[in-house]
């Protein structure tokens, strides 16, 4: 089985105020790193629900519900907002 870790924005992470649309995935056995999912918007904080859905939202973008096939829905809540931090936890997202 692959090991992936993900991150938001590159390696070289400027601050909580930067966003970035692209999810990077490394590979933790070869440290390949390449885009895993482009986002709709600009993320910045993000989490994994136990089912390997990711919840990512930024600045003035709406909260991505993110598939573990890399398939995605928005919410439809949140495009006015701004996420400051996201949680999920036992299926909820807070």
């Amino acid at each position: 089985m692959q090991e992936l870790a993900l991150m938001v924005g590159s390696i070289n992470w400027r601050g909580p105020s930067s966003g970035n649309r692209g999810i990077q995935a490394v590979n933790l056995q070869t440290g390949e790193v390449k885009v895993w999912y482009t986002a709709k918007g600009s993320v910045k904080f993000g989490d994994f629900d136990a089912y390997g859905y990711l919840y990512a939202g930024g600045s003035l973008t709406d909260l991505e519900i993110i598939a573990p096939d890399s398939t995605s829905k928005l919410f439809g809540v949140y495009a006015a907002s701004e996420i400051l931090a996201v949680r999920a936890s036992y299926g909820y997202f807070m």
